[in-house]
């Protein structure tokens, strides 16, 4: 669904600029679609270059309000797309309001420890009922996507050259397993286990 959704879409937001959210971004500017990709880290971080170097828009959301990330994000023209990397689950759901008729939120991120927020309840089931709003999400994946992945890795590498080595900031042979799960950096993306 969403292979043919994206390529439909005009504008699309993205939250977390984590793995998930990078490859993300990859396949809706692969789609040509102007993409917004929002994350708590600054302009100079490796996630916000990552970012712009996919042909997407930055956006630091570390000091703004939800109400300041929709006005910002919605002024270019409502969203087709909005994809949740991130477990921020006050903003996503602040940002549904932006999504046009037919369009599609994906969550994918799980929130860590309790966020009590306070949105327009009723705005927000109005325009889901009103605009045809599918809210999914999902964490799992079988074979089938997985190989399917593979293909849309080698079309992200032909036209990104050399930005998928950057996702990966960290590696570890496999004896130090554990030092990778305990790793604490605050530039890490992905961390990867050599075998």
């Amino acid at each position: 669904f969403l292979d043919e959704h994206w390529g439909r879409c005009k504008n699309a937001i993205v939250i977390g600029a984590g793995p998930l959210g990078l490859l993300a971004t990859a396949h809706l500017r692969l789609a040509g679609v102007n993409t917004s990709t929002m994350d708590i880290v600054p302009e100079n971080h490796l996630k916000a270059m990552l970012v712009n170097q996919l042909g997407a828009t930055y956006i630091d959301t570390r000091e703004k309000m939800p109400e300041e990330i929709v006005a910002q994000t919605c002024r270019v023209g409502n969203a087709s797309i909005i994809f949740e990397a991130s477990g921020a689950s006050e903003l996503a759901i602040n940002l549904i309001p932006c999504l046009l008729r037919s369009s599609i939120c994906v969550m994918t991120g799980i929130p860590r420890g309790k966020t009590k927020a306070n949105f327009d309840a009723d705005l927000l089931l109005r325009n889901i009922v009103r605009y045809n709003i599918v809210i999914v999400g999902s964490v799992n994946s079988n074979r089938g996507h997985f190989e399917k992945a593979i293909g849309s890795l080698r079309k992200i590498e032909r036209n990104y050259k050399g930005v998928l080595k950057q996702f990966f900031t960290h590696s570890f042979k496999l004896k130090d397993y554990e030092k990778a799960f305990g790793l604490k950096d605050p530039d890490r993306i992905k961390v990867m286990i050599e075998i």
